[in-house]
């Protein structure tokens, strides 16, 4: 009985009984293997082939762009050209020819010679972008080298860059100028600054403290009336004088007769005020000057002022004149002195710091500032003549 009840359980063939129709564990293995059959099917009769054709269409269609590109270049305007994996140009379009000459059959390393043969390697091979920079022919160009895989060449296109890079060397130029024009203006500045301070110790300083010590004595009430009198007098004086010297210094920095009355008074008193400075005679003569805007007037005024100062200072001129007036559609000044003249060449040979501590630098920016003309004629001995011309507009 114990027997037969071990047979039932443990079958004698279990392979047999594993595969036995009998067996749901069958059915699951069979179903997974036709699974794994008609996705095959599917992946290898449908998807692969479907991948493969979409690979081909996209390159055809590359292709079919790439060589579109290529016969546009022919036709561009600007230089075009076509080098193989070696570097041999075999095409350039007319625009190409005109700009290098006998391109084909030429190397590209002969053209560029910072290109290597890594770079056309990369190019043909890798469709690598190279850009680069060139000058021919006195022109700027901006080169873009191009490489086209799929027909095995690199297209070298011309971008003219010439207005651009001239507008930059001008920006460049224009920055400079501004630069240099910063530095003389701090220049003037400092000048200005010493010269004023100079002014206010040598000359008002003085007179305050001389004011001061006189004021002193005052305190003491044994000093006779008489004796106060002489001091209030002489203090009296020199509050008159350092109240000119005060004029005198503002009217340097900022001329009221000018604002108040215009350019020929002003200019006449200028020329009075030097009358007389180390025994010189000024003349004075105006024509015809017709009502000039305030930027040209004041610049009149200062280089009349400057050169005036100069003759004061350099010339040893016994006399002088200042004349103005309008000469068709210019306003002509006329400084000239008999004192002892300079040699022209070595004066603009001469140092930066010689021809600033006579002004001309300044006097010269002046007058291009509003597009006139300075000419200086003089000789040893022989006095100088200055001609400022400003156009009437």
């Amino acid at each position: 009985m114990l027997q037969a009840r071990d047979t039932e359980i443990f079958p004698e063939d279990p392979i047999e009984t594993f595969l036995s129709f009998n067996n749901p564990i069958f059915y699951s293995i069979l179903f997974l293997i036709f699974i794994v059959i008609i996705t095959f099917i599917i992946v290898y009769k449908y998807i692969i082939p479907r991948q493969r054709q979409h690979e081909i269409e996209k390159l055809n269609l590359e292709m079919k762009y790439n060589k579109m590109m290529a016969m546009f270049a022919e036709n561009d305007p600007d230089p075009v050209f076509r080098f193989n994996e070696v570097g041999d140009i075999i095409f350039a379009n007319q625009a190409g020819e005109s700009l290098i000459k006998d391109l084909v059959g030429n190397n590209i390393k002969r053209i560029f010679r910072n290109v290597t043969n890594n770079d056309i390697a990369d190019c043909v091979e890798k469709s690598k972008e190279i850009v680069l920079e060139s000058n021919f022919n006195e022109e700027y160009y901006k080169v873009f080298i191009k490489g086209i895989k799929e027909l095995g060449i690199a297209q070298v296109y011309f971008s003219n860059v010439t207005t651009l890079k001239n507008y930059e060397k001008e920006l460049q130029s224009s920055k400079d100028k501004l630069s240099i024009a910063n530095e003389k203006l701090q220049n003037v500045l400092e000048i200005e600054r010493s010269r004023i301070s100079k002014e206010l110790h040598d000359g008002l300083g003085q007179t305050l403290s001389y004011i001061k010590l006189r004021l002193d004595p005052l305190r003491d009430d044994d000093i006779p009336v008489g004796e106060k009198n002489i001091i209030y007098d002489t203090l009296s004086d020199s509050l008159t004088a350092a109240v000119n010297e005060l004029k005198t210094i503002s009217h340097g920095l900022k001329p009221r007769i000018l604002e108040l009355h215009g350019l020929i008074p002003a200019l006449k008193l200028l020329v009075e005020q030097a009358s007389g400075k180390a025994g010189m005679e000024g003349i004075f003569e105006s024509f015809d000057i017709p009502s000039l805007n305030h930027k040209l007037s004041t610049t009149i005024y200062r280089i009349s002022q400057e050169l005036i100062n100069n003759i004061v200072k350099h010339s040893q001129a016994k006399n002088f004149s200042l004349q103005i007036f309008k000469d068709g559609e210019t306003i002509k000044l006329i400084v000239d002195d008999d004192g002892i003249g300079f040699d022209k060449d070595k004066l603009y040979n001469a140092p930066a710091k010689k021809l600033q501590g006579m002004g001309l630098i300044n006097l010269s920016e002046r007058v291009e500032n509003l597009d006139g003309t300075l000419t200086i004629d003089s000789s040893p001995d022989n006095g100088t003549v200055t001609v400022v011309e400003f156009p009437v507009s």
